[in-house]
């Protein structure tokens, strides 16, 4: 058998295992479009073409990002899908992982680079299927990473936010120093210090002072004292007199 009747049996065969996901572009030339199985459900494009002396050689490979609108407009694929479990996680995602899963180009070209690395080892044989298939689980397993890597990046945003809130109501430790601080400020505020400075003596009373003021209280309270009924009673008959 030659490398072009190996081509047409390997297309043949292929047809037969994607029916509705096998794009023929043209006689060497043909796009496998593979649905993967993630949420949200995400598709592929391998395209593939083959040199004239394939399998001989590793093909022209290539991946691409696809919306699954090829594999969709059969009619065939899950009985109709139409994409709205992928709508229903891109809401989810939205309110707890931020912006829908997508593989960048880096991505695609990382997956590319597998796939001829594996063609490689597989020369002299037909290898599409199994290159299809190797596209499918590295792909899912990528996506499967991006998701935890979302949702980690959200939880540390809500263990963020939440520490925030929970600051408002811890407020400042007390410690000595900064009690002694807090104290010093509100008798400033309120002038307590300059108000018991007033009311010191402005110098030390020595003993004597303190005796003659003593006295003076003593002297004060005996003026103050009412005369007794007697001594009224004397006054009046001396004024009588």
């Amino acid at each position: 058998m030659d490398n072009k009747e190996e081509q047409e049996q390997e297309i043949d065969v292929l047809r037969s295992i994607y029916p509705d996901e096998l794009e023929i572009l043209s006689e060497n030339k043909y796009n496998i479009h593979i649905k993967l199985d993630t949420t949200p459900t995400k598709f592929l494009i391998l395209e593939v073409e083959y040199p004239d002396d394939y399998p001989q050689v590793v093909p022209v490979l290539d991946v691409d990002n696809s919306d699954g609108s090829y594999v969709n407009a059969s009619g065939e694929d899950d009985e109709g899908y139409d994409g709205s479990d992928e709508e229903e996680y891109e809401d989810g995602i939205d309110e707890t992982q931020g912006d829908s899963i997508e593989f960048t180009n880096a991505d695609l070209v990382d997956l590319r680079k597998v796939l001829e690395e594996n063609a490689e080892e597989n020369i002299g044989l037909p290898s599409i299927f199994t290159l299809a298939s190797l596209l499918k689980d590295q792909a899912e397993e990528l996506v499967e990473k991006k998701i935890k890597i979302k949702e980690k990046q959200r939880e540390k945003l809500i263990f963020e936010q939440e520490e925030k809130e929970q600051a408002k109501f811890r407020g400042t430790p007390v410690t000595p120093e900064s009690f002694k601080a807090w104290r010093l400020k509100f008798r400033a505020e309120l002038g307590l210090d300059n108000k018991e400075d007033a009311n010191k003596p402005k110098h030390k009373l020595t003993g004597k002072e303190i005796f003659e003021k003593g006295l003076n209280k003593d002297e004060d309270e005996d003026d103050d004292t009412p005369a007794e009924p007697d001594q009224l009673a004397s006054s009046v008959e001396n004024l009588a007199v």
